[in-house]
């Protein structure tokens, strides 16, 4: 799991894999403007949530603070802003740099 991980990670570096996930940086960012009492809204939360859960369950430390879906959804939201011209990365990989750039998060030692 690690090696396939570190792989996509680095083939989404590269910028090889542009189209290799199921969803990208513009349609989460989309996903997450939508209003609340919209299902695109509910998408974008569960999206989030998924990619926060697996990114530090594989290879991220993050803070040992708890932090509301709400949070790191605004958190991902304000990465896919200031950063447009990633945007067409997987959203994932997007997930876990904004877990980076603005919560502190680091890769797991032998992670």
């Amino acid at each position: 799991m690690r090696k396939l991980l570190m792989l996509l990670v680095a083939l989404a570096a590269s910028g090889d894999v542009a189209a290799a996930g199921f969803t990208d940086g513009n349609r989460l960012l989309t996903d997450c403007r939508a209003s609340q009492d919209e299902a695109p809204h509910a998408i974008c939360l569960g999206y989030v949530t998924g990619a926060y859960d697996m990114a530090t369950a594989l290879s991220l430390d993050c803070p040992n603070e708890r932090y509301t879906v709400g949070q790191v959804r605004d958190i991902v939201v304000k990465f896919l802003v200031d950063n447009p011209r990633h945007r067409h990365l997987p959203a994932a990989l997007l997930v876990a740099r904004a877990l980076v750039a603005e919560l502190g998060c680091n890769l797991r030692a032998g992670g």
